[in-house]
């Protein structure tokens, strides 16, 4: 059985409650961090107008819809009748706009969803959008209303559903938590004082960066960065939100993965997070084992190599290993393998980490091992996730003795195979 981290964060919330977004670092407590809460924004259109446009451009076709630009004006025609809005995105023709017709609030008619260029973002080489969700304007049966999903509307969700913190476990700074709770009324975020592990909450984890000697970074502070608006076929709203995070010692960002939810269309011109659609997931380079489980008994494995070629000093390791729950050791031929193996002798794999002995008159790199060049992944090439959990390496006075240790305790079934590197990642 697999004990891993399938990063699927659900989360029930109330609509239209109040946010706080938090951070922390281990061994201080929660500080606040803050957004400008904005409102939604939205546009209504001027009455059907008849006169001609100069330099009209189409936008795009759906259904009886015709999107068209003629200056800073938008101009939609529906069944014959053409209707002007002002203060959409005059990027919007950067590239042709998504049109979807669906019935996303339950009423007894269609929404025009257009998901359209806002701007374009130079750091992400990339276009960032805005959502126009037209509706009939209950007023009038010629007229429309424009609900407008943009930047401030995703940050306004976000700080009014969510309280959220970020920072390291106690007992493994190479572990991020990033832990939510819906912000309703008496909510709080728990911690464990020993793990720093969250109670009763929605957790998601991550890598910690690393500087040049191996040692993992003291986060400072986390914020929201892009948010990317799709739209499904049937209509269904979503936005990704980069998670940015920034540590101590490094001008360094981390895009340390995605928040996502899916929208609601309360009324024409209110909308909330949908129940159940929040989700956080980490960057695949920034992938780690769930924390809180454990192995539940010590366990060991062991391999004696055997090779004719000793290596006086190991600078690069790789070397693949299967489990089994019967085998407890070994003796595994190594003559034919790649790299400087052939200076180890012995190969002990427990719950909480691993031990390389070198041969007599060889020594492993203490370059290398003072380095963040060195891993041990598991599950690799299996039905399993992989993940690299090595947290600390160190070498013995003589440089006779490796040890890598563990981010955590594995019981001997959650490890299928297992790869150790060392000069490499």
């Amino acid at each position: 059985m697999k004990y891993f981290l399938k990063i699927l964060l659900v989360l029930v919330l109330a609509a239209l409650t109040v946010l706080g977004m938090y951070y922390y670092t281990t061994g201080n407590r929660p500080a606040f961090l803050g957004g400008d809460s904005q409102y939604q924004l939205t546009t209504v259109s001027k009455p059907p107008v008849t006169e001609k446009y100069a330099a009209l451009s189409t936008l795009g076709r759906e259904g009886d819809y015709i999107l068209y630009k003629s200056g800073d004006l938008i101009i939609l025609e529906y069944q014959g009748k053409r209707y002007e809005f002002s203060g959409w995105s005059q990027d919007i023709d950067l590239e042709p706009p998504q049109m979807v017709l669906a019935n996303i609030d339950d009423d007894a008619e269609d929404e025009l969803i257009i998901k359209g260029v806002a701007n374009y973002d130079e750091m992400s080489n990339s276009y960032i959008y805005t959502v126009y969700v037209v509706n009939r304007a209950p007023e009038s049966e010629n007229g429309f209303e424009v609900a407008v999903l943009n930047e401030a509307a995703w940050r306004s969700l976000v700080e009014k559903n969510i309280l959220a913190a970020l920072g390291q476990l106690n007992n493994c700074k190479k572990i991020v938590q990033l832990a939510m709770v819906a912000n309703s009324k008496g909510n709080v975020l728990r911690l464990d004082e020993a793990t720093g592990i969250a109670i009763d909450a929605h957790t998601g984890y991550f890598r910690a960066l690393q500087d040049e000697n191996g040692q993992y970074l003291t986060v400072a502070m986390w914020d929201r960065g892009r948010g990317i608006y799709s739209v499904a076929d049937d209509g269904t709203i979503s936005v990704d939100i980069d998670v940015d995070v920034s540590y101590d010692g490094t001008t360094e960002i981390q895009q340390a993965g995605t928040l996502s939810f899916d929208i609601a269309l309360v009324s024409n011109t209110e909308y909330t997070i949908a129940a159940k659609s929040i989700q956080f997931t980490p960057n695949s380079a920034y992938l780690v084992a769930e924390p809180q489980m454990t192995a539940a008994a010590a366990w060991s494995y062991t391999e004696n190599l055997t090779s004719a070629a000793p290596v006086a000093e190991m600078k690069w390791i790789k070397h693949n290993m299967k489990l089994d729950e019967q085998t407890l050791t070994q003796t595994v031929d190594v003559t034919d393998e790649l790299g400087d193996l052939g200076g180890v002798s012995v190969i002990t794999l427990t719950e909480s980490g691993v031990v390389l002995k070198a041969k007599a008159g060889c020594r492993f790199s203490e370059q290398v091992a003072n380095s963040a060049q060195y891993s041990v992944v598991i599950n690799e090439n299996t039905e399993g996730t992989p993940y690299d959990i090595a947290y600390t390496c160190e070498l013995n006075e003589s440089g006779d003795t490796l040890t890598i240790t563990f981010d955590r305790t594995y019981a001997k079934d959650e490890i299928e195979t297992i790869e150790i590197n060392f000069g490499t990642k």
